[in-house]
């Protein structure tokens, strides 16, 4: 006969548990107060029936634990999802723990980076990796990489995407007013702000404060659609088109919403398209290794000019000093340097060693014979000279080179 109330269980004696221990194996020493929980030795197990728990003293460390209490059960059933059906990040403190992406796709919301950002918690922490061969449709600088996000509330949200093909960092740009994830900026040595077009279709103007500067990598988030063959206009300048790094021109189509990167060229006068590839990337440094070649070529060319002009130079001093060899007295030549102290200037009162009308002067100005009568007419009075169409900044030389004949008067 079932007992009518359960104030006073029928409990087995111990001589009955044993029996059945030994006949089964499977029976448990019974739980019913704390004393026995303690009593239990390492290694062993217990139950107790009115909670449906068990308990087990761990055999190495001795502590107690119980693997299927309604504490541990609540702790799993509050990580637990049953919309996504996922199990969901980790609680420590209050704060929570996101390791994949798919913990925040929720069904019925696009996956971007904006909306992972609203749909977490707060304040969380996400970590996780991002794989998406159509990155730039839902907003991310890469399809390859590690998203690092910090919320803390609605209006204070940190996020860093690291390119895993790239190894470029980039920071997110979160609108707190909005509460909306709008885009990424270069970090590791660019700029941390972007600019943004203006227009778009085939034509688009981009404006900032800076100067811009040949090869200057501009981080751009375009806000129209910009169209194969686009150009781009920097402040008030000439549109320039936008070419690929092998230098072929633009043919697919700039999404809205797109974080680009643009390398102007100079020379070219256009806008390198840097996509987050390998193969981009190295692009930068093709381009310069053009420029240094390009450099080398143009110091070769001006050694070339300069050993022409010091070589006509002597040339012409030694005419000089020719042409006045056959005149009675030995010649001499005096070599002077004047500095220009100021700017704007277009008068040296006197030139060392210099006499008018008895002399030979030759002015050198940066490897230049200047002509007389035409660069400069000489002072008779002062022994001096006055340039004529330019005039030195500060700093700038002239040398002087006076050919005297000993004994020759005026």
């Amino acid at each position: 006969m079932l007992p009518k109330s359960r104030e006073a269980p029928i409990r087995m004696t111990e001589w009955e548990m044993k029996l059945l221990s030994d006949i089964f194996r499977v029976i448990l020493k019974e739980i019913t107060c704390d004393e026995d929980k303690e009593k239990l030795a390492p290694g062993e197990m217990g139950i107790n029936y009115d909670e449906g728990s068990l308990y087990v003293r761990d055999p190495h460390t001795g502590e107690l634990f119980c693997p299927n209490s309604i504490a541990h059960l609540k702790q799993i059933l509050s990580k637990y999802d049953p919309v996504t059906n996922i199990l969901n990040a980790d609680r420590v403190s209050g704060v929570r723990f996101y390791s994949s992406i798919s913990q925040l796709d929720q069904l019925g919301i696009s996956l971007s980076a904006d909306s992972i950002v609203r749909q977490m918690e707060y304040p969380s922490v996400l970590m996780a990796s991002v794989e998406y061969e159509n990155y730039d449709k839902l907003g991310f600088p890469s399809e390859s990489g590690t998203m690092l996000v910090y919320k803390v509330d609605p209006e204070f949200v940190t996020a860093t995407f690291y390119d895993n093909r790239s190894y470029m960092l980039y920071n997110g740009k979160y609108n707190s007013f909005t509460h909306v994830l709008e885009g990424w900026s270069v970090s590791s040595g660019f700029d941390s702000d972007f600019i943004e077009t203006e227009g778009g279709g085939d034509n688009a103007t981009i404006r900032s404060d800076k100067v811009l500067r040949d090869l200057d990598l501009l981080v751009v988030r375009v806000t129209e659609a910009l169209n194969p063959g686009a150009t781009i206009a920097y402040n008030d300048s000439a549109p320039m088109p936008i070419i690929l790094p092998n230098g072929n021109p633009l043919k697919t189509t700039i999404e809205a919403n797109n974080i680009i990167m643009l390398l102007y060229d100079e020379q070219k006068k256009s806008w390198i398209y840097l996509t987050n590839s390998e193969s981009s990337m190295s692009s930068i440094v093709t381009v310069l290794n053009d420029r240094i070649d390009a450099v080398r070529h143009e110091l070769a060319a001006y050694k070339q000019y300069m050993d022409r002009h010091i070589s006509n130079l002597r040339k012409y001093i030694d005419n000089q000093i020719a042409n006045i060899t056959a005149l009675p007295g030995n010649i001499v030549t005096k070599t002077s340097i004047y500095t220009a102290a100021v700017d704007s200037v277009d008068t040296i009162n006197h030139v060392t060693d210099f006499v008018p009308g008895v002399d030979k002067l030759i002015v050198n100005y940066n490897q230049t014979l200047l002509r007389p009568d035409i660069d400069y007419t000489v002072e008779t009075e002062t022994g001096g000279i006055q340039l004529k169409g330019f005039t030195l900044a500060k700093g700038e030389i002239l040398q002087f080179i006076v050919i005297k004949q000993n004994g020759a008067t005026p």
